[in-house]
């Protein structure tokens, strides 16, 4: 019995020893992972997917555009044709409703003059009515009230702007106020165009002085920008009452104004 006993044993170590040495020899990787497992226990082979990296060649090669930016000026001379005249009538009388009647009859008076002289209603607005109280010298008496009312008149027709300021003048009386004239261009769209295109031929001029300058030269326009509104260089003048009626009548000149265009523009560079 204890011959059989020891057989076995050593029996069941060779065989252990073969089963290890069948397991070393199938393992070829030095980082064995068992397969996994089926839903029915049996293990199956795992495939790993090879990966490639692949490179997209680039094809946009377009080289950014050279390109100049200069500003241009155009300037046009012109000459006004419209007339802004700011009227007005100033009445003191010892109550406020007094000197409210009288300014309104007075200013009734200059405004059917104005139309008289040629001068269309919708050309006439109202732009100021004010009633203070007056003080007497030490400022704690009230003497009586001021009122004032004033009108902006457009004189469409500007050679007869001295003959409407001598009307006025003459039925108001006394009581008339100018606080200014101003000369504008109305009709203004042929001198814009003028002064447009010099502001392009100033900026190109430019361009091609520094292009020159840096042995390249002009292509095609790419952008045109106009700074701001065109700018005029009005003339103005004051007037009075008193130095109309001195004169007999009341010369205007209307003298000339710029109209000026800025521009920005950008070329690209041959």
């Amino acid at each position: 019995m204890r011959k059989s006993w020891i057989a076995t044993v050593a029996g069941g170590v060779v065989v252990g020893a073969l089963a290890v040495a069948v397991a070393t020899v199938g393992d070829n990787s030095t980082d064995h992972q068992p397969a996994p497992a089926t839903a029915s226990g049996e293990q199956t082979a795992a495939t790993a997917a090879p990966t490639t990296a692949t490179s997209v060649p680039t094809t946009d090669t377009t080289a950014p555009r050279r390109i100049v930016t200069v500003s241009g000026e155009g300037t046009v001379k012109v000459k006004p044709d419209t007339a802004t005249v700011y009227f007005g009538v100033s009445v003191t009388a010892k109550t406020a409703t007094d000197a409210l009647g009288q300014a309104g009859a007075k200013a009734d008076t200059l405004i059917k003059v104005i139309q008289a002289s040629g001068v269309a209603d919708a050309d006439i607005k109202t732009t100021g009515l004010s009633l203070y109280p007056q003080y007497d010298n030490f400022g704690k008496t009230i003497t009586g009230y001021n009122v004032s009312n004033s009108v902006t008149v457009t004189i469409r027709q500007v050679d007869t702007t001295g003959a409407v300021i001598d009307a006025a003048a003459g039925f108001v009386g006394n009581e008339i106020t100018i606080g200014g004239i101003n000369f504008s261009v109305e009709n203004k769209d042929a001198a814009l165009a003028q002064a447009r295109k010099a502001a392009i031929a100033d900026a190109k001029l430019r361009a091609e002085q520094y292009t020159a300058a840096a042995q390249t030269s002009v292509g095609q326009v790419l952008s045109i920008s106009e700074l701001s509104a065109p700018v005029y260089q009005p003339y103005a003048a004051d007037a009075s009452a008193k130095s109309a009626a001195a004169a007999g009548s009341t010369p205007i000149q209307t003298g000339t104004q710029d109209l000026i265009v800025n521009v920005t523009v950008t070329f690209e560079l041959k």
